[in-house]
Formats: C-alpha cells, structure tokens, sequence
C-alpha cells in the first residue's frame, strides 16, 4: 500500500544500443486514505507514458522504452516494475545525432537551490537544427511532455504529484514551473549495467 506522505522513486528505463537511458522522477502520493500498489503503479506508468508520447519522435528508431520501475522510499521498499503502458519505440527520423546530446527540460520548484532536470535523448538527427538549436515543432512536444507532469493526478481518496525529493534534508517539493532550453545539451551515456 503506498500511504499519505509517502515518496516514491519512478525510474523511466530505455535503451539505445548498448546505452541505458534513465530518468529518475520522484512522486508524492497525499490521500485521505491509502492506495493499494496495483493501482498506485498502473495509474502512474500511465501518466509516465502519456508524457513520453508527446515527445516519442525526438527519439530515434532504435531507442527502446524497456520498463518503469518503482521504489517506495518513505517505506525503503521495492513496488514493482512494469512494461510501458504503450511506449515501444522512438519514431524520430533522419540519422541520429550525436549519442550525448539531449533535451534538457529543467522543472522549478518552491525549494532553495533544487530543480528537476530531465535530460531527454539520444535525439534524432531531425529534431537538432543549426548551432545545436532544438527545432520549433519538438519544442512544442517537450512543452506538452512538461505541461503532463506539472499536472497533478487522481486516484480515489487522494492525489499524486510530480516533483524533487531531498533525501538529506528529507524535503520533497513539487514541480511548479517548467523551463525549454533551446539548445541541445550533452549528457554523459552509461553503458548497459554499469552504474545503472
């Protein structure tokens, strides 16, 4: 059961070739009552996805969506660990670009010197224009991709947000606001079990 006050890690696993690609999001789950965790991970691997939709043709073909894998750590626990809801593929076209570049959309929130960024690759060689610009239809997509996970969602007897946990001043603060960079940013690549 996940209960009120309770922060769980999600971590967005996908592959490109021999490079793991992870995103580790942190959610806070506030309710009058608990939620049972079937219901706590299908609901969020469905939130996970849709946002990952609005943004599935900055990734190439090869880019795999692998699982979601959930971590309670109010409780210390492993949840579970699941397939994408809908996600297989990248569908972006055009020759890859270069493997550590990535779209950076970095989340604000109410907390000193804390912010969610979230690096967004390997990109599709279409979606990278000159000077290392991001083109203007995939800045809309990643504004879509932001705009799903600054929005809470439902369950029951409660409510679930996105947002930045501390574990060392055991802090978890909510994503309010949301920044695109325009540019095309480098982001190291771990290769497939190592540190991952």
């Amino acid at each position: 059961m996940i209960e009120n006050g309770d922060v769980v890690r999600v971590t967005a696993k996908l592959s490109h070739g021999v490079n793991d690609l992870r995103n580790v999001y942190h959610v806070l789950y506030s309710g009058t009552a608990p939620v049972e965790d079937e219901f706590f991970v299908a609901d969020t691997a469905d939130k996970l996805d849709n946002a990952y939709l609005e943004i599935v043709s900055i990734f190439p073909t090869g880019v795999q969506f692998d699982t979601i894998e959930f971590f309670n750590i109010t409780q210390d626990r492993p949840v579970d660990e699941v397939v994408w809801p809908t996600m297989t593929e990248g569908d972006g076209t055009g020759t890859n670009a270069a493997y550590q570049l990535a779209a950076l959309v970095n989340f604000g929130v109410d907390a000193p010197r804390s912010s969610g960024r979230k690096y967004l690759g390997t990109l599709a060689g279409t979606v990278v224009g000159s000077g290392g610009t991001i083109l203007a239809p995939h800045i809309t997509e990643l504004g879509l991709y932001a705009a799903e996970l600054l929005a809470d969602w439902f369950f029951e007897n409660g409510i679930a947000q996105f947002g930045v946990f501390s574990k060392l001043y055991n802090r978890f603060a909510p994503y309010v606001t949301a920044g695109l960079d325009v540019l095309a940013r480098t982001q190291r690549r771990r290769v497939s079990g190592v540190g991952s």
